[in-house]
Formats: C-alpha cells, sequence, structure tokens
C-alpha cells in the first residue's frame, strides 16, 4: 500500500458497516498494549453514523475499494474538532492516520476556523505524542473552550479516564 494511492472521499451511507468494522478493528492497538477496555466500548451507532454522513463530517480513507481509515469533524468552541480518527489495524503505521488528520485540517481551514482540537490519551504513543508530532498541543480548556471543556471533563469521568484523557489544539495557518 502506498500512501499515494490513497484517497480521501466524503463517507456514503453503504459505509457504515465498515466504519463500524474500522472501529473493532482499529482499536486492536489498544488490546495489543493492555488496553483490551478500549476495544469493548461500543462503537458509533448508526444514527450517530447516519448524522455525520449526511452534515459531510465523517471522511474516507480508501484504496480503491478498501476502506482503510475514517475521520469525524465537527466543530466545538468555533474551531475544528476530530470527534473520531480510527484506522484498520492492517493499514496502521502506513501513513493513513496522517493523511486523515491533514484532511481535517484542510476541512477546517476550508471552513475558516483558526484552529483544530481533538481528545485523547496522554501518554499511548499513537495518542498524545502522535498528535504532538503532527503540531498538537496540550491544553486545559478553561471558560474561554467551554465545550471542549465539558468534553475533556466528560471523558474524564467516564471509563476513559483508566488512563490519562488530554485535550489538544492546534493553530492552523490561514
Amino acid at each position: 500500500m502506498s500512501s499515494a494511492n490513497i484517497i480521501i472521499r466524503p463517507a456514503i451511507v453503504r459505509d457504515i458497516s465498515r466504519i463500524t468494522e474500522i472501529e473493532q478493528h482499529g482499536g486492536k492497538k489498544f488490546t495489543d498494549i493492555g488496553m483490551a477496555w478500549v476495544t469493548a466500548r461500543p462503537s458509533s451507532n448508526k444514527q450517530e453514523l447516519e448524522e455525520g454522513i449526511n452534515a459531510k463530517s465523517i471522511f474516507i480513507a480508501a484504496e480503491s475499494d478498501n476502506l482503510l481509515g475514517f475521520i469525524h469533524l465537527g466543530m466545538v468552541d468555533n474551531h475544528g474538532h476530530v470527534f473520531e480518527v480510527s484506522v484498520d489495524y492492517g493499514a496502521q503505521g502506513k501513513g493513513v492516520g496522517k493523511l486523515l488528520m491533514l484532511h481535517a485540517e484542510k476541512w477546517a481551514s476550508s471552513h475558516d476556523f483558526e484552529a483544530i482540537s481533538l481528545t485523547t490519551f496522554k501518554h499511548v504513543a499513537f495518542n498524545g505524542p502522535w498528535y504532538q508530532s503532527l503540531g498538537y498541543n496540550e491544553i486545559d480548556p478553561d471558560n474561554t473552550l467551554p465545550e471542549l471543556k465539558m468534553i475533556i471533563n466528560g471523558e474524564r469521568a467516564s471509563d476513559l479516564n483508566k488512563s490519562e484523557r488530554v485535550a489538544m489544539i492546534k493553530q492552523l495557518n490561514k
């Protein structure tokens, strides 16, 4: 697989079953590092995915007809936000996630957002440190970012807090 052959396109309704598979297969990497409880969490439900597809906020990375990963984007506190990015286990480490994140930044810029945010596990190598390598910085979402603060506080209060969750943001060049 060459990243030159991978396209990013809007998701369509018939992609939903594969998106759900990618969530589950992609999560296997958490199992590999002793965090199987992440994979055991429920996948996105069909209604959430249909809403994201209708809003044109879910994008697929594909090589020919093979769906390799997806990203779900939206707006939080008047900037772009990555709600989820997942790459199929067999496609991980091959640049698919980076292509999806670059697309997210282009998407956010095209919507005139000055920044893009996400929440992630701070110490998981393919999470916090990886996003940092892409230019994201850890932030403490205070009262100036109330929606992001609500998201991260909800995650910290849930079963996701078994490993430290953080919010990260990247300022975009306009």
